[in-house]
């Protein structure tokens, strides 16, 4: 079992303000659309839609600064919208690439990101969004929408700058027929994603909006030296219905992995381009961005309703999906080290630690679908109390997970359930609007009524909760609301002075009432009705 727990998040108010959909259409809305984790320099980029870079200064497992939200830095460059960041720590002590819509490629200097992070190169040779970028092989790799795949290299005669002046050498066009021609003619397709693995004959691989897979190879007949070196097309071959938006070659590894907005993603052998495994979304929509994790083998999705899911490659099997929020999830990154996972959506980043092989146990003591759950704890340890639709209350122990303990409604069937603390009983509500009272120690119940002796609620009672009244509180309330009062020998535990909690229960009746709970010195639980409320006009505004 695979557990995730919430670390924190990279806020800010420059993409974090979410807005109704008409304000957003009047004045713009500005959300998160990339980012870049540098473990190396310990700095996190996000790139927004307006163009803008924020930068924050963390460690290297991304830990979110705590009460601070600015970040350290922006970096305003470009003017457009983000689409891609990568890092090249061999590339002049650490260089970071970006693209986005204003079709510019922008190099940064993060050699010392803590003294300044300078643009030191801006390339143009796109017609277009830059939606890709790859570095492999001493080649710059980006993707465009105007159709094209750009290698660019160093082509300065005598290399002597700090920074290499990267110019195109070469462009490719998804289309096999004009694949060498590199026309600027308007393209139908284009591509999407590419990757590179590097070796003595590199390999480019290239997913395009048709949903083809591209191989390139390096042409023999090309000149020597690998800065005359062109690419010709290896393979071509359709893998998925619709547009691959991301492919990755799985380092020190021999197959593919290929993510498509057909709601699948797919694993590949690198050399024959067969499928080896495949998935669609559980919840029928696409998958936004995937990544991997190299010690456990797994491929790590994310989709568009918030959710992840674990899926190995080896045992081909689902290891988890959940569900971590409640927006998009647009781009995600495994962090092995410190086994952190980044989850980035449209006004957060949030940061999960990773919790595997958390041990867990079915108890199937319950037969219908349970209600509640509550725990207690004790000198000798823990309880925990359940409530299920099969009309029974159980205690079991907490350290060994046995049932020590079986209550059975006889009537009407269980809703809801609370336990109150200072009372220490177990209220019920029912499907026929009662609410009933348990002493699990000396196992008696009663019916909560009013002072007319009728229920409080004249439909199912949808939720209980409760609340601790503050010392003298109780003396607030006029006494004359709660003429009824029904009590139960409610503790094992020795007498103390009078307290109270208020329980409230929610029904589909549309009300809320309220009972003050009292444990009086004999030991004995109270109830009294204090009041109710009508909550929600309108016939169908049920309490839930």
């Amino acid at each position: 079992s695979i557990e995730f727990r919430p670390v924190g998040a990279f806020a800010s108010p420059l993409f974090s303000t979410q807005r109704s959909s008409r304000r957003a259409g009047a004045a713009g809305t500005v959300a998160a659309s990339v980012t870049l984790f540098v473990p190396e320099r310990n700095y996190l980029f996000l790139g927004l839609t307006d163009g803008k870079i924020l930068c924050w200064e963390t460690d290297r497992s991304a830990t979110p600064p705590r009460g601070k939200e600015s970040p350290n830095r922006i970096l305003e460059d470009h003017r457009g919208d983000i689409r891609c960041m990568i890092f090249v720590r061999d590339l002049c002590k650490g260089v970071m690439f970006t693209g986005a819509a204003d079709r510019c490629i922008k190099m940064w200097d993060l050699s010392d990101p803590r003294s300044g992070i300078p643009c030191v190169h801006s390339l143009y040779g796109h017609g277009g969004t830059v939606l890709a970028l790859e570095y492999g092989s001493e080649m710059l790799l980006s993707a465009s929408t105007d159709g094209l795949l750009g290698i660019w290299r160093d082509q300065s005669p005598t290399k002597l700058l700090r920074f290499p002046a990267y110019s195109i050498r070469q462009t490719i066009s998804p289309d096999p027929r004009g694949a060498q021609t590199g026309s600027r003619q308007p393209k139908e397709t284009w591509f999407l994603s590419i990757s590179i693995r590097e070796g003595e004959a590199p390999s480019i691989f290239a997913g395009d909006s048709e949903g083809h897979l591209h191989i390139y190879k390096p042409d023999p007949s090309s000149g020597d030296g690998i800065e005359n070196q062109d690419y010709v097309l290896a393979w071509r071959r359709q893998v998925h219905e619709l547009g691959i938006f991301k492919v990755m070659a799985v380092p020190m590894e021999s197959f593919l992995i290929t993510c498509s907005f057909d709601q699948k993603f797919k694993i590949l052998d690198a050399l024959s381009g067969q499928g080896i495994f495949e998935e669609g979304n559980q919840n029928c929509v696409c998958f936004n961005a995937f990544t991997w994790d190299p010690a456990a083998q797994d491929v790590i999705v994310a989709d568009e309703r918030g959710n992840i899911g674990f899926y190995n490659v080896y045992t081909e099997a689902c290891l988890v999906w959940r569900n971590l929020v409640s927006e998009p999830i647009i781009w995600a990154r495994y962090l092995s080290e410190g086994r952190r996972l980044l989850a980035l959506s449209p006004h957060s980043l949030r940061v999960f630690d990773v919790v595997r092989a958390v041990k867990f146990t079915e108890l199937n003591e319950h037969v219908g679908p349970i209600v509640s759950i509550a725990s207690r704890q004790t000198p000798q340890g823990g309880l925990l109390y359940t409530a299920a639709m099969d009309n029974t209350i159980r205690m079991w122990d907490g350290d060994s997970l046995e049932c020590i303990g079986c209550y059975k409604e006889k009537k009407h069937e269980i809703t809801a359930m609370v336990y109150l603390p200072r009372a220490n009983v177990v209220i019920t509500g029912h499907e026929n609007s009662d609410l009933k009272m348990w002493s699990l120690g000396c196992q008696m119940d009663a019916c909560l009524r009013t002072v007319t002796g009728k229920s409080a609620h004249s439909n199912t009672i949808s939720i209980l909760t409760y609340a601790t009244l503050a010392a003298g509180f109780e003396d607030s309330i006029e006494d004359s609301r709660s003429d009824a009062g029904y009590s139960i020998a409610g503790s094992d535990r020795p007498s103390a002075p009078a307290s109270s909690e208020m329980l409230i229960a929610g029904s589909y009746d549309r009300q809320l009432s309220f009972w003050k709970v009292t444990l009086t010195n004999d030991g004995m639980a109270m109830a009294k009705f204090d009041r109710a409320y009508v909550v929600h006009n309108e016939p169908d505004d049920e309490v839930l």
